[in-house]
């Protein structure tokens, strides 16, 4: 019985390494202009390997026709988010919204790159991207907050080509100076106190009935901690209370990272629609979740 163990295990873990090899020769056909070879083995890879995210990549890459690509590669990014070629994947959707002129949206996703996946190989064209997508709809502010959080995690990265130092680091505030208490004016110095008497005591409001935070609003659910931790880090830093909870899901613990915690439905919804709009994350709300 350990013998024929050790076989399948065997059998497996060369499967898997025949599996990646072929990806990456695939890759290279692709990056040499032979895409033909590709599109005809794909038909024999996607019957052995269906449910692997790695062929859906592949046949997005050649697919002709962008918008079918764009579903192909939003639909990876939904359901395989820790994916090796995920980073890939983000900086594909962008450079179609950005070819398309939707700056507004273009700008979200190229922030997501260098924030979200700490190690990739994107950084530094995915912020060029995100910035120029800001500046073509004239919001420098929001362009200079960004790089600002980019560079916590790429410090390597060129930041000053942009024209932004002002707004990315701007002086600092002038501090206050002690007076001379010889060069007072004696008007001020000798002046009296006015005493309107005392005031009158403040009405303490009645505590009214307690509730119970009963909401929030969950950004995603990761099976990689480093991945929660990532976004976790990105909604503090943007000023968000978040917190990472485990959850089960279909006989795995996965890593859900959420913004805690709110009265009511309309207040964990309206926080959530700040995260969308600042960092471009989907999100729903929850109630009385463990």
């Amino acid at each position: 019985m350990k013998k024929f163990r050790n076989i399948i295990f065997y059998f497996f873990v060369n499967t898997i390494l025949l599996f990646s090899q072929d990806i990456d020769r695939y890759l290279g056909l692709i990056n040499e202009g032979r895409i033909k070879d590709v599109i005809s083995a794909l038909p024999e890879l996607e019957a052995l390997y269906k449910n692997d995210p790695s062929i859906h990549y592949l046949r997005a890459l050649v697919t002709e026709d962008a918008e079918k690509a764009l579903l192909i590669y939003r639909d990876i990014l939904k359901n395989y988010p820790d994916h090796k070629f995920a980073d890939d994947v983000a900086m594909r959707i962008g450079e179609y919204l950005f070819s398309r002129g939707l700056y507004t949206q273009a700008s979200k996703q190229f922030r997501l790159v260098p924030l979200v996946y700490s190690t990739t190989d994107h950084a530094q064209r995915a912020t060029d991207l995100m910035v120029n997508s800001y500046l073509a709809i004239g919001h420098r502010d929001s362009a200079a907050f960004y790089i600002r959080q980019i560079r916590l995690l790429h410090s390597s990265l060129e930041f000053d080509k942009y024209g932004l130092a002002s707004l990315i680091d701007p002086p600092k505030e002038a501090k206050l100076v002690k007076l001379d208490d010889a060069k007072v004016s004696a008007k001020l110095k000798n002046r009296k106190p006015v005493w309107n008497g005392p005031k009158a005591n403040p009405k303490i409001p009645k505590s009214g009935p307690s509730k119970s935070k009963d909401f929030v609003a969950q950004v995603g659910a990761f099976s990689k901690y480093q991945n929660a931790q990532r976004i976790k880090n990105l909604l503090v830093q943007g000023g968000f209370n978040a917190e990472i909870v485990e959850v089960p899901s279909a006989g795995r613990r996965l890593h859900a990272v959420r913004i805690v915690r709110f009265y009511s439905f309309e207040e964990a919804e309206k926080e959530g629609e700040q995260v969308k709009m600042k960092f471009g994350l989907e999100y729903r709300v929850l109630n009385r979740p463990k």
